[in-house]
């Protein structure tokens, strides 16, 4: 009896309807309606698929969903194949048929590309699936969590609305009901000249088991029964041929008469208690030889093992189906031609020797606490073909193994074994240095071996060296397990270890280049490694932990291929230090409950996706910064105590930020790790992207344009050290060759937590860098930066977004420098408020007290409001030194609101800003001339302006700054006005300029503090009145071009 349960979305024929299929019964009454069942004769699948398909043009005309099970499961899915060929001939009346092969279930998700593929959607929507998949991947969603997509569901709704009759083939492994008008199948409501031919058999999955609720009345079941069919063993076996010739398609090139033989091989395993199928399926198969290629593609033999594993289905071997399904002399004669050499099995403790044709042997106790001892002379008959090994609580002697002298040994297992008494003694030394020669023969080409409870220690700390084909090491409940004598085995491909102490406390295994599965779980307390480090394996794609590691100090999983860090299973209550540089491929970092002590005891955290360089300079940017940190710890030891915490995190997707999340306490909307937090912006240098290459020639053609104006541009600090620019330079001639230095925070030495994001240009479809826009990481980073740097992204166009929530609030430093395709460093808009037509302003950069920008040639806005949300006025109140140069678009730098003010402005610094007319704004150009609008700038004490001729006014027609000491402006012939200097009791102002330029400034008096007498100017001893502009601006199109003249 098989039950089902079936759900079906009709709308408003919505019912509940449970079925017990019985192969009595021909029709099944289910309340007030009837589900029919019909039998179909059919030899094999050729004849199955065209019942079904005559079924369904003739036999029901009012049933347009037909469920086929197939020979009692077997065969179904080949057989739909069948039809599905036969329906996409033109002779078919059908405008449109589906085959959609899910078999192999995957997720929601993969059934939705399958549909895609299927109606060949552009690749265009193809693309949005591979984005929502890379997105999920940094999300950390597993692959079968994965759901559709809504786009994708319009898309295929639209592709497929104008089919008049359409049909789908489906192959449903999910093991239940699929609606597939959720994926935008539009199948008629009461599927009127539309049909649906399903199975959820396939692969040798011949079992089903699951409830249907509600159910189609219009539903057909279809079946063969071999017991009217009546078919003999050839011909059923020819139906199993067909299922392995399925399966064979899809694991690639390998026979269909392999795959029977791994299924004969795995069914006459089937009463072996200890046997884990998903471990060990394609071990046995490769090992004993039933999949084998020439000699020369042993990678290949596993490649195929494993893609075989995967695509068939395992879990009907302990229901003994075949045993129902074939007779026991039907079964024999198919041993005998598909795998002449069975594996032989032993369930007794009597057994004295080995069959010599063996290839497989077995051995477990008929009882489980049942011990065999094992001869030291039962594997001399079949010592030459042994290739897999299996014992199970045997006993024997360790020092001298009675199948050493098995010299073709693929294959080792062993269960529960135990020593027979003797001990390896000193004076037996000798005896094992005789021996070597026999270890190396029966180990020299051992590929898996697998222990289990066995206090066989000495084999993995003595005999690793020899194992030179090692690939895959299973240790469960091994104590004093020592992994120095691995770094012996360079082909090791899977590693587990689980419920076992690390001797020595260390578990590393480094550099290893064939390494590409690592399992570590431990369930004892006070027991296992305290480092734990797999670095420089490139090749590892997957590590597992679990369970308890409390004594674990430090992971290093650096320069591996690991996609994702899983955590969540890990109770690692000392772990201090995660290292996890030059994981490229890396996409999320699972971490354990908030509750877990890992949170609060991870002092160093280290992550780089990004290659490291030439020997010697890995990680540049690490090394900077840990020199940093050293110094400002060896010259601050008490400021550094409080910040002992340094987490370095370089990458090249921003998305993998959110990874840190956890770390987001919604108390305060900020991260929780109390320390200020530096975040990097960069593209590196060597990119072939066109894109990128564009920008660097316009960056370098700025660079070139503006070195004109001032090709000699020095910083102040080497202006001082320089004696020969400032030597007799009493008027001040050298001064509009220099430009103040950027000032620098202590999070720029060392301390706190450093984001690095490295945006590759191969990666557009990147957070950092999708169509150009900023996508900023998560909001909790945003809101508890200290300093942030972007500099050289070549292909990044918009601003940085600023929102209510990513406000910047404890942002302290702001440098942007060498992006030529930006267009705007910061972009505001309001967020949740889109259809809103209210105004409202919020609180943003309350701590930012230094800005930097360089070499932004596109560029037209440093700060851009929203219309509908612009800075409340206690913004921007600790900002002291605002510095621009070689920003030849810019118009404005900041927009200041009537209520805003900058009260800890102390230096000004705009250099090389062809097009800017005004510094400051007011946010309402209403406001732009009026007279009695004045704005203070209190701490105001240096102003350099250079080669900005289109400059009219720093602060609308007024501004007051009485502090101010000294002011130099050069190639600004259109700025008419200075600042008014009321209030002031020291030294006059310094004013260095042009004559010219200073004549011809306008003044409002002595009442209004502003009057020539209250500055000191100084001109060059060697100016020449010019008889043009230093720079003139010609214009073409929208690009400004700067010109010199002689």
């Amino acid at each position: 009896m098989i039950e089902f349960e079936f759900i079906v979305d009709l709308g408003s024929f919505t019912k509940l309807w449970i079925c017990n299929l019985e192969k009595q019964s021909d029709v099944l009454d289910i309340g007030s309606q009837q589900v029919e069942r019909r039998s179909i004769y059919a030899e094999n699948t050729f004849d199955a698929a065209r019942e079904i398909l005559y079924q369904v043009e003739y036999g029901y005309k009012h049933a347009n969903v037909f469920y086929f099970d197939g020979w009692d499961g077997i065969g179904a899915s080949a057989a739909l194949k069948e039809a599905a060929k036969r329906l996409k001939s033109s002779a078919s009346k059908f405008d449109s048929v589906l085959h959609l092969d899910c078999s192999l279930w995957k997720s929601r998700r993969a059934l939705q590309k399958a549909i895609a593929e299927e109606i060949k959607l552009p690749h265009s929507v193809m693309a949005i699936l591979s984005q929502h998949d890379k997105e999920d991947d940094f999300n950390g969603v597993e692959e079968g969590a994965r759901n559709e997509v809504r786009e994708i569901i319009k898309h295929t709704y639209t592709k497929l609305a104008t089919v008049k009759r359409l049909v789908v083939v489906f192959h449903n492994g999910s093991g239940s009901f699929i609606d597939l008008s959720e994926f935008g199948i539009p199948l008629n409501r009461n599927f009127k000249g539309d049909v649906l031919l399903w199975t959820m058999q396939g692969r040798f999955r011949p079992y089903v088991s699951y409830t249907i609720k509600e159910k189609d009345p219009n539903m057909v079941y279809l079946y063969v029964d071999p017991d009217t069919v009546q078919l003999d063993d050839t011909s059923l076996w020819g139906i199993v041929n067909e299922e392995a010739k399925e399966v064979a398609q899809y694991t690639g090139t390998i026979d269909h008469m392999a795959v029977v033989a791994c299924i004969l091989y795995t069914w006459k395993l089937k009463d072996m208690g200890n046997i884990d199928w998903d471990t060990h399926a394609s071990n046995y198969w490769v090992c004993d030889g039933i999949i084998q290629g020439s000699s020369s593609s042993e990678a290949w033999d596993w490649k195929v093992g494993d893609a075989l594993q995967r695509n068939m289905h395992l879990g009907w071997i302990s229901r003994s189906y075949m045993d129902y399904f074939f007779s026991s002399s039907a079964i024999e004669m198919q041993m005998q031609h598909y795998l002449p050499r069975p594996p032989a099995i032993c369930c007794t403790s009597e057994i004295i020797s080995v069959p010599a044709e063996a290839t497989s042997f077995f051995l477990q106790p008929k009882y489980g606490d049942e011990e065999s001892q094992l001869l030291a002379s039962m594997f001399k008959h079949s010592a030459s073909n042994l290739r897999v090994l299996h014992l199970s609580g045997c006993t024997f002697r360790f020092a001298s193994p009675p199948f050493l002298c098995c010299s073709n040994l693929r294959f080792l297992l062993l269960h529960r074994c135990k020593d027979d008494g003797t001990s390896i003694t000193p004076t037996e030394g000798k005896e094992l240095d005789d021996q070597s020669g026999a270890w190396r023969a029966c180990f020299g080409k051992l590929q898996v071996m697998d222990l289990s409870y066995t206090k066989w220690w000495w084999l993995l700390s003595q005999r690793m060296n020899i194992m030179a084909n090692l690939r895959e090491l299973n240790a469960k409940g091994i104590k004093n397990l020592s992994t120095s004598h691995l770094r012996g085995c360079g082909r090791l491909v899977k590693l587990r270890v689980e419920d076992g102490s690390v001797d020595g406390q260390r578990l590393i295994l480094e550099n290893s280049v064939a390494l590409e599965l690592a399992v570590l779980v431990n369930h004892a307390k006070d027991e296992g490694a305290t480092y734990i480090s797999f670095r420089g394996c490139a090749q590892l794609r997957s590590i597992l932990l679990g369970g308890l590691f409390c004594c674990l100090h430090e992971l290093d999983l650096s320069c591996t291929s690991v996609e994702t860090v899983d955590l969540r299973e890990v109770e690692a209550q000392r772990l201090k230090r995660l290292i996890l540089l030059g994981c490229q491929k890396l996409r999320a970092i699972l971490w354990p409950p908030r509750s877990s002590s890992i949170l609060e005891t991870l002092d160093v955290f280290c992550v780089s996706t990004t290659p490291s360089t030439a020997s010697g300079q890995e990680w540049p940017h690490l090394c900077k910064w840990e020199e940093k940190r050293k110094e400002a710890t060896s010259a601050s030891t008490a400021e550094s105590s409080s910040l002992d915490r340094n987490w370095y995190i370089c990458v090249r997707d921003a998305r993998l930020l959110r990874s840190l999340d956890v770390f987001y306490t919604y108390e305060n909307n900020r991260c929780s790790i109390g320390w200020p937090a530096r975040v990097e912006f960069t593209t590196p240098p060597a990119s072939g992207d066109l894109v990128a290459a564009q920008g660097v020639n316009i960056l370098q053609q700025s660079i070139h344009v503006v070195d004109v104006y001032a090709r000699d541009m020095i910083t102040h600090n080497q202006l001082i050290h320089d004696e020969d620019a400032t030597a007799g330079d009493e008027d001040g001639e050298g001064a509009i060759h220099w430009m103040w230095d950027c000032p620098t925070t202590r999070t720029m030495h060392g301390h706190g937590l450093y984001i690095h994001v490295q945006a590759e240009d191969d990666e557009q479809e990147g957070e950092l860098n999708i169509g150009g826009t900023w996508s900023m990481p998560p909001r909790f980073i945003c809101t508890s930066a200290d300093v942030m740097h972007v500099h050289d992204c070549l292909s990044i166009t918009s601003g940085i977004s600023l929102s209510y929530i990513t406000s910047w609030d404890l942002l302290n430093w702001c440098r942007v420098e060498r992006c030529p395709m930006l267009r705007s460093v910061f972009t505001a808009f309001s967020e949740g408020k889109e259809n809103d037509i209210s105004s409202d302003s919020w609180l943003i950069f309350q701590n930012l007290t230094t800005f930097w920008a360089s070499h932004l040639p596109m560029a037209k806005h440093i700060w851009n409001w929203s219309p509908r949300a612009y800075p409340s006025a206690y913004s921007f109140q600790q900002l002291q030194f605002l510095h621009l140069d070689y920003c030849p678009r810019v118009i404005f730098v900041l927009p200041l609101d009537s209520n805003m003010s900058l009260p800890q402005l102390e230096t000004l610094e705009i250099i090389c800003c062809g097009d800017l007319r005004e510094i400051f704004r007011p946010q309402d150009p209403r406001l732009e001339n009026q007279e009695e609008v004045v704005k203070h700038f209190p701490k105001l004490r240096r102003i350099h302006l250079h080669n900005l001729p289109t400059l009219r006014s720093i602060c609308g027609r007024m501004m007051s700054s009485p502090m101010l000491e000294t002011i130099n402006v050069t190639g600004c012939l259109a700025l008419r006005r200075l600042p008014a200097v009321g209030g002031r009791l020291g030294q006059p102002p310094t004013v260095v300029c042009e004559k010219d330029w200073w004549n011809a400034l306008e003044w409002d008096g002595l009442e209004a503090k502003h009057h020539p007498s209250l500055f000191r100017p100084k001109h060059s001893c060697h100016y020449r009145k010019p008889k043009l502009l230093r720079g003139s601006v010609l214009r073409s199109s929208d690009q400004p071009i700067y010109c010199m003249h002689a």
